[in-house]
């Protein structure tokens, strides 16, 4: 799965189209609902989730939908209220985080809060 830091799909998908243009590579995007595209390459397939940021004017972004919006396309999808770091469908058990190329390890909805490092031992 690929977890976009935006909620433009048509920067995303522009960019994606783009490079796997270039790679002469045959895909297909399909659009599964307001956040969520399926990219297939071949017989395979990835998800691309598009994510909105908490307070994205203080990091100079321009999101799609404000983070009200967002929360509620979230509750929708998964039928259950959000909370920080829990997006798991009904009977899963486990948190949902992202890990950015530094290795920091943020809950989802908050990552502009850094919990720990995977190249470290220690959580914060």
């Amino acid at each position: 799965m690929f977890r976009s830091i935006t909620t433009d799909k048509d920067f995303v998908e522009k960019y994606i189209s783009e490079e796997l243009e270039k790679a002469n590579l045959s895909f297909k995007l399909e659009n599964l609902d307001t956040i969520k595209t399926k990219l297939i390459i071949n017989s395979k397939s990835f998800f691309i989730c598009y994510q909105s940021i908490v307070d994205p004017i203080n990091y100079g972004i321009k999101d799609k939908y404000d983070i009200d919006t967002y929360i509620g396309f979230l509750e929708k999808k998964y039928r259950t209220d959000f909370t920080l770091g829990y997006l798991c469908a009904e009977k899963k058990l486990g948190l949902d985080i992202t890990i950015n190329p530094n290795g920091d390890v943020l809950f989802y909805g908050i990552e502009t809060e850094v919990i720990g490092n995977i190249n470290r031992t220690d959580l914060n």
